[in-house]
């Protein structure tokens, strides 16, 4: 190698090696380098991620790679104890009802007893009520050992007919509450004597509407009682359960029928009921077989100056 080249050498080795840190200074200060320098960084960096992801969901699937047979093995198992659970759940009820049947808390009933001859409320809504009401009794009559003959004052003698059996007395089933408005009030009831089965007028289905207007107006229309004898007074058709009316008041009172009543208190103490109806007794009596005067009157008032009330029906006897 001649002088020349051998200078020429050292001089491009000087020069390089002076400009290098020049061109590292370059190189660290311009924005765009940095720039790719990060990218390359991130994309380093989620690649690595995205081979962890995949490592894991390859171990996944290796742990739930079952068989054909492993999985028709857990199906078995799922519905054994799905079985299990439902016979589980059956006997925990069956328990649970059993020990409501013993002694349940008043809270898990539904409906109240209305007293003063309301009944059970069935329905409660905005825009009505409907209360359900049943009563009925069993009688046994034996007449056995009385006397078969009676002899009255003339002298003559009547063969008695002795009973000896056993009734449903009474039958009474009654729906009541009110509709749209609790002034406008409806009654509703179904009423028998099985003991007078046979007679037409013995199996009664009836009722009656009210409108209270006022305390002192209360318009109905339809079948009622005709205000008289304390028993006709508001118990109608809460009648005590067994034939406790007096002879009488047996005697004395007035009866059913269709037609307009009004009632009300004039003041606390001070009630009145007054009707205009069909007939003395509309019972047994067709609509055809009625005068078609319109002329039956009755009314009745009660004071009370001292506790202000006679039971929740105004009614007779110790039910009261």
């Amino acid at each position: 190698m001649s002088y020349r080249t051998q200078f020429g050498a050292i001089f491009l080795f000087v020069v390089l090696t002076l400009a290098m840190p020049g061109f590292a200074a370059i190189e660290t200060n311009d924005p765009i380098l940095k720039r790719l320098q990060a990218l390359e960084e991130n994309q380093a960096r989620l690649e690595s991620e995205l081979q962890a992801r995949d490592r894991r969901i390859a171990s996944l699937e290796n742990r739930l790679a079952l068989t054909a047979a492993d999985s028709n093995k857990l199906h078995s198992f799922s519905v054994i104890s799905s079985e299990e659970k439902v016979a589980s759940n059956q006997a925990s009820v069956a328990t649970t009802s059993d020990a409501k049947t013993n002694a349940a808390p008043a809270e898990d009933y539904w409906g109240r007893f209305q007293p003063g001859g309301g009944g059970y409320r069935i329905v409660n809504t905005p825009d009505g009520t409907v209360n359900f009401g049943a009563w009925t009794y069993v009688r046994y009559l034996n007449q056995k050992l009385l006397d078969k003959t009676y002899t009255d004052s003339f002298g003559r003698e009547f063969k008695l007919d002795l009973r000896n059996d056993v009734q449903v007395n009474k039958v009474n089933l009654t729906f009541n509450g009110w509709f749209m408005n609790p002034d406008f009030r409806y009654l509703l009831y179904t009423w028998t004597s099985n003991t007078s089965q046979g007679e037409p007028a013995q199996v009664v289905v009836a009722g009656n509407l009210k409108y209270r207007i006022d305390k002192a107006l209360d318009v109905g229309f339809g079948i009622d009682a005709l205000p008289g004898t304390r028993s006709m007074a508001g118990t109608f058709p809460y009648f005590t359960k067994v034939d406790s009316r007096t002879m009488a008041d047996e005697f004395f009172r007035p009866s059913y029928t269709t037609g307009v009543t009004a009632a009300g208190y004039l003041r606390d103490d001070l009630k009145y009921k007054a009707m205009l109806g069909n007939n003395l007794s509309q019972l047994g009596v067709n609509a055809s077989r009625l005068d078609g005067q319109f002329s039956t009157f009755s009314g009745r008032i009660d004071w009370m100056p001292t506790t202000g009330e006679f039971g929740p029906n105004q009614g007779f006897g110790d039910f009261e």
